[in-house]
């Protein structure tokens, strides 16, 4: 009986494809595997070194193709206290002396964040300081050691991602500060919906990327098509609230990532280029005083901030933040007594305790309001005699007869004699009246 033969000729594509490699705690390494450093259990444990060999520690163990040698202060990923039964901090902390390294890219989350994906997990931290250590599939809703080493192996992405490049439109760059980034893609790219570049300063003490770190971020949405050859890409991101380790500091692309609509990975590289350089100095929000006279009658406030923006960081204590009084949207610092309008059309100035008052008006912070003083008055003589006296305007009923002359003492003339100085006047109240008044600076002329 003739038998048929059939002959099935499997044709194997090897291609490289990386395989999620979260370290995890063994007695022994499997192979291929390395200890990174040894704990003393596989939840709320101690850490030494991975020289060290103390009775009942067992291994973190983590791929043999990672580098795990210091050769800048960006590839501590830890410190411990102590070379064995060691409490463990960030590696920005810098205040323990034992270094444990990686050289790649190395992160830190937020407690109960995962890493990033397609990023390995080293272990779970119970804090950034003194913290103890855990295995990443431990139960304990702890921060997390992630990592995207520069050796790993690159997934077989059908949309390729280059030269992806973080072009900030600012110096020194404050919150609602908008940050190109851009690149270019080639293939099948119609998934994609978002391109991600994570950066960081050369400390390692300020980290940017998508769920962990100091700074979430940047991160621009995108909508591509299928069959792109070398296609230009750019899109922006938004500075957020700027964590204090971020401020000042400048940071620079390390690795760049698409993802779906759903955030999974869809491709990635670490042909990344650029940075940035966060503000610094002192975080002043934006601060309407409420107006009144002498903390008797109440106007409507210097300014409205319905929808506030983020607290920028301004070169002095005293300055003032004034953004759109209805979106609150590009927000910028003002020097003490720098004046501007208001949405109404008002002139304000930067007062006291970093607040807007109307121009004139000083913040008093015992009543939290806006008041007019009786020191913006002067008490000298007016024209065309010198012996007609300035009536002083240190009561309401003088502002209702508006017979009040006054200067801004804050900017004192050069004449000695107050018959000679720039003064101020149209200062019309009414009794039913809501809204403030100011004065408008004019000169006299002197006979």
């Amino acid at each position: 009986m003739k038998k048929l033969v059939l002959l099935l000729t499997l044709v194997l594509f090897l291609t490289v494809i990386a395989v999620k490699a979260d370290c995890y705690f063994a007695n022994s390494c499997n192979a291929g595997d390395v200890a990174f450093i040894r704990a003393s259990a596989t939840n709320n444990a101690h850490a030494e070194l991975r020289t060290q060999s103390t009775a009942g520690y067992q291994n973190v163990c983590c791929p043999n193709t990672w580098n795990y040698t210091c050769t800048i202060p960006a590839d501590r990923a830890l410190k411990l206290q102590a070379v064995t039964n060691s409490h463990v901090q960030r590696a920005s902390l810098a205040t323990y002396a034992n270094d444990v390294c990686i050289k790649g890219v190395t992160y830190y989350t937020a407690a109960g964040v995962a890493c990033n994906v397609g990023d390995d997990c080293v272990l779970k931290m119970s804090g950034s300081d003194n913290a103890h250590i855990a295995d990443c599939t431990a139960g304990v809703i702890w921060e997390r050691l992630c990592v995207l080493p520069s050796v790993s192996p690159s997934l077989n992405f059908q949309c390729t991602l280059s030269n992806v490049t973080i072009k900030p439109n600012c110096a020194n760059c404050n919150v609602g500060a908008n940050i190109s980034l851009t690149g270019y893609v080639s293939g099948n790219c119609s998934n994609v919906r978002t391109v991600q570049v994570d950066a960081r300063n050369v400390a390692g003490t300020c980290v940017v990327n998508a769920s962990g770190g100091d700074i979430a971020g940047l991160r621009g949405s995108l909508s591509l098509g299928n069959d792109l050859g070398n296609t230009f890409i750019n899109t922006s991101w938004l500075v957020p609230a700027i964590n204090a380790d971020c401020q000042g500091q400048t940071v620079n692309a390390t690795v760049g990532f698409l993802f779906n609509n759903t955030n999974q990975l869809e491709g990635e590289t670490t042909n990344a280029y650029g940075g940035l350089t966060f503000a610094g100095g002192f975080p002043i929000a934006m601060r309407c005083g409420n107006v009144s006279i002498n903390g008797v009658t109440t106007f409507d406030p210097a300014c409205n901030a319905t929808t506030p923006p983020p607290s920028l960081f301004c070169g002095a204590a005293d300055n003032c933040v004034y953004g759109n009084e209805t979106t609150g949207l590009n927000p910028s610092c003002y020097g003490k007594f720098n004046t501007r309008l208001n949405e109404k059309g008002k002139s304000i100035w930067c007062s006291e305790s970093n607040y807007w008052c109307p121009e004139n008006y000083d913040y008093n912070p015992a009543t939290q309001k806006c008041e007019y003083g009786t020191t913006i008055c002067d008490e000298g003589y007016l024209p065309p005699s010198p012996k007609v006296p300035q009536v002083t305007c240190n009561t309401i009923l003088d502002m209702i007869l508006n017979t009040s002359k006054c200067f801004n003492n804050y900017v004192p003339p050069p004449e000695p004699l107050p018959y000679a100085e720039a003064c101020c006047y149209d200062f019309n109240w009414t009794v039913n009246g809501t809204d403030y008044n100011y004065y408008s600076g004019k000169d006299i002329v002197v006979y």
